[in-house]
């Protein structure tokens, strides 16, 4: 294990309050060998989805209530077929009636040209997606790790795929990889450069 696997055990082990023996930390090399290993020291033993499910369904009706519809969509639709980027107003709106940050959308309603406000948002600079084939299941995910300090309680974890969520954030801050780069599957040295 090198330096940086190193410290994001301890960033799990901090976030969870708990302690990895180094055996277990040694055989943890992927994503989900490392949420089951997380989960047994918790002692969870399975995936609920509710709290996705639960934020779809707020996310969804928000929708529908801000464009007057009735919009059908599924969690495995396209993102970009039910939300119209272009129209900030309303994106805003929907992150207050949803009381969350939606990541890699650009929300930012000033247009200014002028030198300091190109500075400000190169300071300021927010990643975007390209939301051609991202599905309402993995932007959910995002949303979720995104929004972790208000949608995860660590105190009342019930769930790997709570802890899914905060692993995959917590790896998007320490190692600086994209959302969409991680998966359940992904090996930590080979698919996330983890020494």
């Amino acid at each position: 294990m090198g330096l940086d696997s190193i410290e994001l055990v301890m960033e799990f082990e901090k976030y969870f309050s708990i302690s990895i023996p180094d055996r277990e930390a040694e055989k943890a090399n992927t994503v989900g060998k490392l949420v089951d290993c997380v989960a047994k020291i918790l002692n969870i033993e399975k995936y609920d989805f509710k709290l996705r499910d639960d934020t779809f369904f707020s996310l969804k009706k928000a929708i529908n209530k801000l464009t007057e519809s009735e919009n059908k969509f599924l969690i495995t639709d396209k993102v970009k077929d039910n939300l119209k980027f272009e129209d900030k107003e309303q994106l805003s709106k929907l992150e207050e009636l949803i009381n969350l940050n939606l990541p890699g959308i650009d929300i930012n309603k000033e247009k200014t040209i002028g030198l300091f406000a190109r500075f400000k948002n190169w300071i300021n600079f927010s990643d975007t997606f390209d939301f051609n084939e991202i599905t309402w299941k993995s932007y959910i995910n995002v949303v979720l790790a995104h929004n972790m300090e208000t949608t995860i309680n660590p105190s009342q974890i019930k769930s790997k795929y709570e802890i899914y969520i905060v692993v995959m954030r917590i790896i998007v801050d320490k190692i600086g990889v994209d959302y969409f780069e991680i998966g359940i599957e992904k090996s930590f040295t080979d698919d996330l450069g983890v020494d």
